[in-house]
This record gives structure tokens, sequence and C-alpha cells, in this order.
């Protein structure tokens, strides 16, 4: 009994110390400078870049690899009609998937 409720105490006291190491936060899901400056030429705001990032999640947890996701929106991007609106799909297609697929 004595030694149980040692144990609890300990693990309460390590709880709430955080005797494990904190680890930092991903941003691997938020808007970041970097996804803003290669998206800006393609989307309009930062919803618009966290629907896609929503998108590259999705597909990620449902175990698309980073190779097949964006060559899909490789596709996607390649049926724009104008060269530089596909062009700055495929920079934010890509800087998307590098970053959600870390």
């Amino acid at each position: 009994m004595c030694k149980r409720m040692g144990l609890i105490v300990m693990m309460a006291l390590c709880l709430g110390q955080s005797c494990v190491p904190a680890t930092p936060q991903s941003n691997r899901l938020a808007v970041t400078d970097k996804l803003r400056e290669a998206c800006g030429d393609f989307v309009g705001s930062d919803l618009d870049i966290e629907t896609l990032i929503g998108e590259a999640e999705s597909n990620l947890g449902r175990g698309v690899r980073k190779a097949d996701y964006v060559s899909g929106m490789l596709r996607v991007c390649n049926n724009i009609e104008v060269l530089d609106g596909a062009l700055a799909c495929q920079r934010c297609a890509v800087a998307v998937a590098n970053q959600v697929y870390e």
C-alpha cells in the first residue's frame, strides 16, 4: 500500500513538472511565411492555404505517398491554361506537400 502510494505521488509530481522533455511544436499544419511566399501568386488568403494544407493532410492520413500527391497536384496545375498561373500553382503545391509531408 505504501509502495503504491509512493508511486502515485511520484507520478503526480512527474506529470505536474513534465518529466518528459518538451518537444517543439511542429508548424507542419500552420500557414507559414514560406507558404505565403510560395503560394502568394496562386491563392488569395491564408484561408485558401489552410484549405490546401487540409487537403494534403487528408491525403497523408489516407496513406497517399508524397510523390503521388505531388504528381496529382501537378496534373491539376497543368490544366490551368495561363502559364504563369500553372507555374504559381505548381510552386504552391510543392511547398504545401514539402511542409505537410515533412
